[in-house]
């Protein structure tokens, strides 16, 4: 149980990280217009509800058939260089141990985090129904962090949160 924790904190401590990063790209200069941007928030056209798609399906097909090497590739360079495939594997098998099995993913919303020059970062959101097998319920949410600039868009990370 140590190791699960200790992966549990990594994870948190990375999301935090990010968190902390993409609000600091985004109180660059910060006022109220900005903060009213946010509100009304468009995705770019290049996240097409195909791409949205595409996003949540590779996610859990690879995670439902635990390959772990295509997780990791989902990710895009920025991630890749923040964390080893090593460390990313062993963070996916304990996803995998708690959550078992994603049986549906449906988009929601997004979120803006921050711009920084050209490039946007944003959260898509989807409701997920969980295995049975979940150790922390059968309903959630599935958090995709991508930066978006001009035509092309990486991920750099994804996080599930469940509901009882």
């Amino acid at each position: 149980m140590q190791n699960s924790n200790i992966v549990i904190i990594l994870l948190l401590v990375l999301n935090l990280c990010a968190t902390i990063w993409f609000g600091a790209l985004s109180n660059k200069g910060a006022n109220d217009t900005v903060q009213m941007e946010n509100i009304t928030f468009e995705l770019p056209k290049l996240i097409s509800e195909k791409v949205r798609e595409d996003i949540s399906s590779s996610i859990i097909e690879n995670f439902n058939d635990r390959n772990y090497e295509e997780l990791y590739n989902i990710f895009g360079p920025a991630a890749k260089a923040q964390i080893s495939k090593e460390k990313s594997n062993e963070a996916m098998r304990k996803m995998v141990d708690y959550f078992d099995s994603i049986f549906t993913a449906a988009y929601t919303h997004s979120e803006k985090l921050s711009q920084n020059g050209d490039t946007q970062y944003l959260t898509l959101y989807y409701t997920v129904k969980l295995s049975e097998r979940s150790k922390f319920g059968q309903s959630g949410t599935l958090k995709v962090t991508l930066a978006v600039r001009g035509n092309e868009y990486e991920i750099y990370g994804f996080r599930i949160n469940a509901e009882g």
